[in-house]
């Protein structure tokens, strides 16, 4: 009752100017239409032509109306007439194989590249592709998307991707591995730079026999080969030789990788710290840790690569090599937008390498020297 008793007090020309207003904008009267003449407005307002003709003039002056001389006033809806904005589609390509650390990180980046689009706004849509052999994949079949992203995991999806990026004729952007396609940006984690410094953080703390934990030894993945690299190279410049260095790729199943490390924990000259060097071989770390008896980080210190669940609610937490996904997925989202956008035949392709972030937790500790 308030709201209409306030309503009639506004003034007649302003009550008819919003009527024929919601008309307009709720459709009822579409971009186009002819308006009533001033006499049938007044007839079905219960108006007086003066507070007509002020309805219209102001209706004019907002642009909603047009008066054409001789035949009368039309609607005029802006929103009606505006060019809708066409969504452009990018698709990601993503290559993984079996229960590897490599699943581990596609879903996390999956969701980051949803979420970038996301953020983008509604212009643009993002589709995925999964494939076990990306060199099946055919230019042809990629139809109607207007720039795609590649996520390899492995080296033969790697050599694949390669050779279908140079065969695009839309932009290609790359992420997590390095793809190193001519004419397309890049956007990859140094794996080998973090798990030097992973490595490199346990001698400081006096550690001397470190061990890695690494993907199977059935073909393991561009992450893995590089993280070995920068294990074996952290190791070289401590002097370490390749026995107190040591790597185990743990197997694919995971009772076996649980056995290959319960071994590997009971032996008498076990490491005294672990670099795990995927984020599917942490759970399974742990459990071989507790059935061994031992205490981290007492009687063994642990760096895992990824910031998972088990690593954030371990007893102590973890400290974790922390990969840059959301980081790297916008980045990859913003450079495939921006070349697909007005004027993008001017930039060129963008390599740019990401450096793991080492998150510091309870799960490190100076090493005690055993009698």
């Amino acid at each position: 009752m308030k709201t209409q008793s306030l309503e009639r007090r506004k003034p007649k020309h302003e009550r008819i100017l919003e009527a024929i207003r919601q008309e307009i904008e709720s459709g009822v009267l579409p971009h186009g239409a002819a308006l009533a003449s001033e006499a049938q407005l007044c007839e079905k307002l219960k108006a007086s032509r003066g507070p007509i003709r002020q309805a219209l003039a102001e209706l004019q002056r907002r642009g909603l109306v047009k008066a054409r001389p001789g035949k009368g006033s039309f609607v005029h809806n802006p929103v009606a007439v505006a060019p809708k904005a066409a969504v452009k589609q990018l698709l990601v390509l993503v290559n993984s194989v079996g229960a590897t650390p490599s699943n581990f990180v596609a879903h996390e980046l999956i969701d980051g590249l949803s979420r970038a689009v996301e953020e983008a706004g509604e212009k643009y849509r993002l589709s995925f592709q999964f494939h076990r052999n990306p060199s099946i994949i055919e230019p042809d079949s990629i139809q109607g998307c207007h720039g795609v992203v590649m996520a390899p995991f492995t080296h033969d999806g790697i050599r694949a991707m390669r050779e279908l990026a140079e065969r695009l004729t839309v932009p290609v952007v790359s992420v997590y591995n390095r793809l190193d396609a001519t004419g397309a940006s890049q956007f990859y984690v140094d794996h080998e730079a973090g798990a030097f410094d992973a490595t490199d953080l346990l001698f400081r703390y006096g550690h001397r026999r470190i061990a890695m934990l690494g993907e199977p030894a059935i073909s393991p993945g561009p992450a893995a080969t590089e993280r070995e690299a920068g294990f074996l190279r952290a190791a070289k410049s401590a002097g370490l030789n390749e026995d107190e260095a040591r790597i185990v790729r743990v197997g694919v199943d995971p009772m076996v990788a649980r056995g290959n490390i319960e071994r590997l924990l009971r032996q008498a000259d076990r490491p005294t710290a672990l670099v795990v060097a995927g984020g599917v071989i942490t759970p399974i770390a742990l459990d071989a840790i507790r059935a061994a008896g031992l205490s981290v980080p007492r009687d063994l210190s642990i760096i895992a690569v990824d910031d998972t669940v088990e690593a954030a609610m371990n007893v102590p937490r973890l400290t974790v090599v922390k990969i840059p996904l959301i980081h790297l997925s916008r980045l990859g989202i913003s450079s495939l937008i921006a070349q697909t956008g007005v004027g993008s035949a001017t930039q060129g392709p963008v390599s740019l390498g990401l450096k793991p972030e080492i998150v510091m937790a309870q799960s490190i500790a100076p090493v005690v020297q055993r009698a």
